[in-house]
């Protein structure tokens, strides 16, 4: 990656990069630009789990510390810019999300047919999506999780991720009796799904926003998050996917009365705006 993007910036030269998010792709994409000294921006900066065994919180943490710009989606964010000597190039913008999710709900409300074609109906199903290595790539704890869940008695849509679906195979998890599995599901009808659950169960951070923002109940099965606002109002539940307690924290979940707007609004456009004074 580090090789391919070099060979493709030295040959368009662009006036900036922009990187996105946690990958790895993410990291190589900064290495590459800095290392060619062209401004590089990174969108969705200075998030931390403060869990190091997370390959997503290295590349997190050196794509921050080398980067020219950053641009926070929160103010916990910005608070992680000040302890780490960063908030000098660190911009609170919002989360990009917030745009993306609109402009696909827009599209998903009339192109998508997931519920029809699922034959579900409006908050009577949860959403679940497994595919973090600490989550799946050990089957003892996957089967774990899965059993528990089969038990809430509830029916859950589940996309099943390539990787999660390879450890599957190895699992004794299988059969299930209340989980419904499907092929992973293209963006706008995931969305869709999204919107129309009752729950949502996860271990990706960006579901936990998208959930927030849509105003869903979430129920993380990791023991921590970057994401930690979401924790604090009441619209998230952590729940380790080692332990015995996935049904109890779901069934003892209840909606917060109140619904903060903790990713901002129009970030695109302030994220425009402060590159195009930095060019």
């Amino acid at each position: 990656m580090l090789a391919g993007s070099e060979s493709v910036l030295q040959k368009e030269n662009p006036a900036a990069v922009i990187v996105y998010g946690d990958t790895n792709s993410t990291l190589a994409g900064a290495l590459a630009s800095v290392k060619l000294n062209i401004l590089t921006a990174h969108v969705e900066a200075c998030l931390r789990s403060f869990n190091r065994f997370m390959p997503e919180e290295i590349n997190r943490i050196c794509t921050d510390h080398i980067s020219n710009m950053l641009f926070a989606p929160t103010e916990n964010a910005m608070s992680n810019a000040r302890k780490e000597g960063l908030s000098g190039i660190t911009h609170l913008v919002g989360d990009i999300m917030t745009d993306s999710l609109a402009f696909g709900l827009s599209k998903a409300d009339k192109e998508s047919e997931i519920l029809e074609k699922l034959n579900l109906e409006h908050e009577k199903y949860c959403l679940l999506t497994l595919h973090r290595p600490y989550t799946v790539d050990n089957a003892a704890i996957l089967t774990n999780v899965l059993k528990q869940l089969d038990q809430l008695e509830e029916s859950i849509i589940f996309p099943v991720h390539p990787r999660t679906a390879n450890m599957l195979k190895k699992s004794d998890a299988l059969p299930f009796h209340h989980i419904i599995m499907t092929e992973p599901r293209p963006y706008l009808d995931f969305i869709k799904l999204m919107s129309a659950a009752k729950i949502i169960l996860t271990d990706s951070g960006g579901i936990q926003k998208e959930a927030y923002i849509l105003k869903k109940m979430c129920v993380t099965l990791r023991p921590e998050t970057e994401w930690t606002e979401t924790i604090l109002t009441g619209w998230n539940t952590l729940c380790d996917p080692t332990g015995g307690q996935v049904i109890d924290t779901i069934r003892s979940i209840t909606k917060p009365a109140q619904h903060p707007e903790l990713f901002g609004r129009n970030t695109a456009h302030k994220i425009i705006n402060l590159l195009d004074s930095a060019i």
